[in-house]
């Protein structure tokens, strides 16, 4: 386990994570020490699912994985977006975008979007 999670772990916190640090090992260790992860995933990253990340979608479309306490999805609105949880279940909600039109997204994305806004620009 990396010494930059150290601080954080055993406390409940939830780590949201873009793709560069993100992988399903490490989201597979850190529930145990009471951390819940979510974040984008690169869909080449060593002990991905064989099945989602390779998967054509059309657009709205969702498709995800669950393997013990670990969510994979994927989903496509414009382009395909993989993403990787601990902390929720891959349901599909309603949300508004920007110009304040409904939209149906995962809850994850929505999540992981409402966290991370403005941390990549």
């Amino acid at each position: 386990m990396t010494m930059a999670f150290s601080p954080f772990l055993d406390k409940e916190h939830h780590a949201i994570m873009d793709n560069y640090y993100n992988s399903v090992p490490l989201s597979k260790k850190l529930p145990q020490r009471k951390t819940h992860t979510t974040g984008t995933l690169r869909a080449n990253r060593r002990g991905n699912p064989k099945d989602v990340p390779t998967r054509k979608l059309q657009r709205d479309e969702h498709k995800w994985l669950r393997k013990g306490k670990v969510y994979v999805s994927k989903w496509k609105d414009k382009r395909e977006v993989l993403i990787i949880t601990t902390k929720f279940h891959p349901e599909v909600i309603q949300t508004k975008n920007s110009y304040g039109k409904l939209k149906t997204k995962p809850k994850l994305v929505s999540e992981y979007n409402l966290n991370m806004a403005g941390v990549d620009s």
